[in-house]
């Protein structure tokens, strides 16, 4: 239902990846502490099939850290994704990268969880305009996370990978 040629009807996007756990009202501050046997046998299998067989256009990100890293940023969840041969985008929910320095406090700025996030493998943030606080010059929408990268924004030392994120989400050939 997706694909109709060369254009998408809609795009299904599987969320909250993963392990969306624990109490509703401390999901900014939660960190899920999972096993690898759980994780493999509980929380993954659905977002799985949902990459691989359905071939869903996107994932979401949690809110929570996942032993320890926030769920958009989380190296072991993003190499689960390359493992699956994911070629979606992944999408960060409205405020999951905020979370990052304000409640898991994993970095301090939020240009600091910008590059975070652009790093890990995140294409987007969902954001509601001023509920979603970042620097001056904030826009959102499907571009907000490579519109840091290209004003700089203090992403010194990450700048090609950052740059290379946004060249790879946008379909731009390396220069």
């Amino acid at each position: 239902m997706q694909q109709d040629g060369d254009y998408l009807k809609v795009a299904a996007c599987a969320k909250h990846f993963a392990v969306h756990s624990g109490p509703e009202a401390v999901r900014h501050t939660f960190d899920a502490e999972v096993s690898a046997k759980d994780l493999e046998e509980t929380y993954l299998p659905a977002f799985q099939a949902l990459v691989e067989d359905a071939e869903v256009e996107s994932v979401m990100g949690a809110y929570n850290r996942v032993n320890g890293d926030p769920a958009c940023a989380s190296p072991m969840l993003m190499q689960k994704l390359k493992d699956w041969q994911f070629d979606g985008y992944f999408v960060s929910d409205c405020w999951a990268i905020r979370d990052f320095h304000t409640t898991h406090k994993i970095t301090e700025t939020a240009t600091d969880s910008i590059a975070l996030a652009l790093k890990a493998g995140c294409h987007l943030n969902l954001c509601t305009g001023d509920a979603d606080p970042f620097p001056a010059g904030h826009v959102c929408g499907t571009r907000t996370l490579c519109r840091f990268a290209d004003y700089g924004f203090g992403l010194s030392g990450t700048q090609g990978e950052i740059a290379s994120s946004c060249r790879t989400l946008h379909g731009i050939a390396a220069e």
